[in-house]
């Protein structure tokens, strides 16, 4: 054989060889979409029942390089009940439904990921759009006619998925209602297998909303917003909110929040998980007066790993069995269900968790008030224990301090006397 015709042949086997592995992986790409679907669903079931979502594969058309695949997102829509109690609000019994269109260009070197110089073997590169129709007519309307949603991702043979959501600035206007919406674009990464951590980081610059209740005007707004999240399926890790400001502004009432920060940690050392919550605010204003700055720190510590692990999967349990008697809100657990979180409990109690506020304070240009609680937890000395010793004789210790700054609280009353 000449020397060209084995550089032909070594062409064409590699083509065959590419061909192959394409729609082998095409195959696999389908069944490990349903895999993804039926663990985001428990996942999103667990965490909010009450929405009602569920997430399907609608269809599926796969080619020898690529497959397109249309899901659809079904949900409750809040609504109020009868009255005009917001506190009344429940999912409608209308579920609404929208659509998303995804084409899976397939591995092992989809095109788009090799014009990106990356040679690096993928299962699939995926570019999601969501789908025009009635239910998200206004929201396409508001940006202009574009696709306001999209997503791309890089998804591994691991079960690695890279990319990101973007979402359009939106301009919105409908009688006395007008929304004005930046843009985002949210960084993710994850593992549909949940056997990594997922990592979520985005910014909104600008949001506001503006409406007239009951015959007066009300608008809302929040500026830099930035989310930054990295947190595993035991919530473990740490997630970081932060907006620059955000406030309210009513007819007799104008409320203003500055530099504001939530942070939550949580990590595991050894069979034991530790971690903290903080709330900081730089300025609270009300009307046209600077109220405080203040602090909110909860501190947790000695929580049995397995334990907090059976715990979290007992609470998806429940809420999938609540969805599936069409009572999410309020789920009644079995007689096994309540034996076996009350035997977790005391799992957890054996570790002797405990809790702390350090601290609580609150901070004005005339002093500073302060409020530091810790409570130390214990499994009671019971043979079988029940929700009441539970609740009874779990307290081991507690202790709160309090320090108030008379020069604070004189100067809030002479604010409150000037308003009145």
């Amino acid at each position: 054989m000449s020397k060209c015709a084995k550089v032909v042949a070594g062409v064409v086997a590699a083509g065959v060889v590419w061909v192959g592995a394409a729609w082998y992986t095409g195959t696999r790409v389908e069944h490990e979409i349903r895999l993804g679907i039926e663990q985001a669903n428990a996942d999103i079931t667990a965490a909010l029942p009450e929405l009602q979502i569920n997430i399907r594969v609608e269809s599926v058309n796969r080619h020898i390089f690529s497959s397109d695949v249309r899901y659809s997102v079904t949900f409750a829509r809040p609504t109020l009940a009868e009255g005009t109690n917001p506190e009344a609000l429940t999912p409608s019994v209308e579920l609404r439904t929208v659509y998303l269109a995804d084409h899976l260009e397939h591995g092992p070197w989809p095109w788009s990921h090799l014009k990106r110089g990356s040679l690096h073997p993928i299962m699939a590169a995926s570019a999601l759009t969501l789908e025009h129709n009635d239910v998200v007519d206004a929201w396409f309307k508001a940006a202009q006619n574009q696709v306001p949603v999209r997503g791309e991702a890089i998804i591994g043979y691991s079960g690695a998925v890279n990319g990101k959501l973007t979402a359009v600035p939106l301009a919105y206007k409908a009688g006395s209602n007008t929304v004005a919406f930046s843009g985002l674009v949210l960084d993710v990464s994850g593992d549909y297998r949940n056997t990594r951590p997922t990592t979520l980081k985005g910014m909104i610059d600008n949001l506001q909303f503006a409406s007239v209740v009951d015959g007066q005007p009300l608008s809302l707004y929040a500026t830099g917003v930035s989310l930054d999240s990295n947190v595993d399926q035991n919530y473990l890790g740490e997630t970081v909110l932060a907006m620059k400001s955000v406030g309210v502004d009513m007819a007799d009432r104008k409320i203003h929040v500055n530099d504001y920060h939530q942070r939550i940690h949580f990590q595991q050392d050894g069979d034991k998980v530790a971690g903290s919550i903080l709330y900081e605010v730089g300025q609270v204003q009300l009307d046209r007066y600077v109220m405080a700055s203040g602090q909110f720190r909860l501190n947790i510590a000695n929580l049995d790993s397995v334990a907090l692990t059976e715990l979290t999967e007992q609470y998806r349990q429940a809420m999938a069995h609540a969805q599936a008697t069409d009572d999410p809100d309020e789920p009644e657990l079995t007689e096994a269900q309540q034996q076996a979180f009350l035997h977790t409990m005391g799992k957890l109690l054996a570790g002797n968790p405990t809790m702390s506020i350090d601290p609580l304070v609150v901070r004005t240009d005339h002093g500073e008030s302060a409020f530091n609680l810790t409570v130390d937890l214990a499994k009671p000395n019971v043979a079988e224990l029940s929700m009441e010793t539970l609740l009874a004789e779990a307290l081991r210790k507690l202790d709160a301090r309090l320090v108030v700054s008379r020069p604070m609280v004189t100067e809030w009353v002479t604010l409150q006397y000037l308003e009145s």
